[in-house]
């Protein structure tokens, strides 16, 4: 009798610990590291152009009701690009150029889990990205081949994910976007009355994004 009431109670205080990660009242405080990486080639032109990110976010998040958090990240994004003019008879380069950019932003966001089992969860989560940065173009020696450019860029998305729970206040999650749409203005350094403005939807199939991030509840 002993032995069952003690399995008992270990049984609810392991419960009721899974669901405090998530209840009304509780704070998390986290981040992730993303990757992404893309290769376009063009159907008219001899050109490829391959692309590599990797962003880092930090973020605090606020459980305003059981399993519904809002919050905020900061994004800083580095990353490259590779565009490759190509003789296709002759497998040889004609021309290489590389691009770099920095990005710097911010995404109020909401959150909803769903309890698969006491220690995993899977969610959803819609951010609002609000981001602004630079980019140039350089040569293989590094010499500059075009005027640097600004933008800035407004990018709602939606991103589902798992969060396994290993301790009581500490959580890993992987999450990858889903559905994304895009609007980019951008503009000349030099002619900063000059801008153009580019509109993208992505769904996450398209592109090898995920992140990996973690998180401690309190």
């Amino acid at each position: 009798m002993k032995i069952k009431l003690i399995i008992t109670i270990a049984i609810s205080a392991f419960t009721l610990t899974s669901i405090a990660q998530t209840e009304k009242g509780t704070f998390l405080l986290g981040g992730s590291i993303g990757y992404s990486s893309s290769e376009n080639k063009s159907s008219s032109r001899p050109t490829t152009s391959k692309s590599n990110f990797i962003t880092i976010s930090p973020k605090m998040g606020y459980f305003i009701d059981n399993n519904f958090a809002i919050g905020a990240k900061l994004d800083y994004t580095t990353g490259k690009n590779r565009y490759r003019t190509s003789d296709y008879e002759n497998s040889t380069d004609i021309f290489t150029s590389f691009g770099k950019s920095d990005r710097y932003g911010i995404s109020p966001f909401a959150r909803y889990y769903i309890s698969l089992t006491e220690t995993l969860k899977f969610y959803g989560e819609l951010e609002m990205l609000f981001e602004t940065g630079k980019s140039k173009k350089t040569d293989e020696d590094g010499n500059t081949l075009s005027l640097a450019y600004k933008f800035n860029t407004y990018r709602p998305a939606l991103s589902p994910g798992l969060v396994l729970f290993p301790s009581k206040k500490w959580a890993i999650e992987f999450s990858f976007p889903l559905i994304s749409f895009e609007k980019r203005t951008y503009w000349m350094v030099a002619e900063g009355n000059s801008k153009s403005n580019t509109n993208s939807f992505d769904f996450g199939l398209n592109t090898f994004n995920p992140k990996l991030g973690f998180n401690y509840h309190f």
